[in-house]
């Protein structure tokens, strides 16, 4: 979750603020002979400290706001993983229609693999999944398909931290999922049962959800 901005103003000052060693190489500057600095002097130091402790302060803040890599960027990056292994579907690790046959299969997955409520109604039959990893997390892949239908999808499930993934809608809280393109597929990414799910979407064999 984002901190609020005076929180991160705050903090970053703190970490910014002259240590003994810095304030005793202040204090060197002062004419020899006089241990302790006139008043006048004194503030002078103090200004320049405050100067530049607001300067680093303005850096950090530039820096943090214009960073690559905020949360559009990151549905990005992972729309474009997500399709790129759709795109080249490697063999099913497990064959099951059930999502218990899902769970008993990933043991090796620091969650549990579930079912969305968000498709309960999208009419796709699990077919199996494998193992694959999104961000550099392991997670599960499964394959869907739609009956009577030549439309294949791939859902995929990893545990959701907002560390590595940052802010993803959360369909628990009535947050509708988020769509992006790459390559041409649709890519809806949503959090649900502290899961994040990445579906795709062929654009010709578009149907529910």
């Amino acid at each position: 979750m984002k901190r609020p901005l005076k929180r991160v103003l705050k903090d970053h000052l703190n970490a910014r603020q002259l240590d003994a060693g810095q304030l005793d190489a202040l204090r060197s500057l002062q004419p020899a002979g006089d241990d302790r600095p006139a008043e006048g002097e004194r503030n002078r130091y103090g200004a320049w400290a405050g100067a530049a402790a607001v300067a680093l302060l303005v850096a950090g803040l530039t820096l943090w706001l214009a960073r690559p890599g905020g949360p559009e960027n990151l549905i990005d990056e992972i729309a474009s993983e997500v399709v790129e292994n759709h795109l080249h579907l490697k063999p099913l690790e497990v064959n099951t229609t059930r999502i218990a046959g899902i769970q008993n299969y990933f043991t090796r997955l620091d969650f549990m693999p579930v079912e969305s409520r968000y498709l309960a109604d999208s009419g796709l039959t699990l077919l199996g999944g494998r193992y694959c990893s999104l961000q550099g997390v392991t997670a599960a892949q499964l394959r869907f398909g739609s009956v009577g239908e030549d439309d294949l999808r791939t859902l995929y499930e990893v545990g959701y931290d907002s560390r590595t993934f940052r802010r993803i809608p959360d369909y628990d809280k009535g947050e509708m999922p988020v769509s992006t393109w790459s390559r041409g597929i649709k890519v809806t990414l949503w959090v649900e049962k502290g899961v994040l799910f990445a579906l795709t979407e062929e654009p010709d064999k578009q149907g529910n959800p």
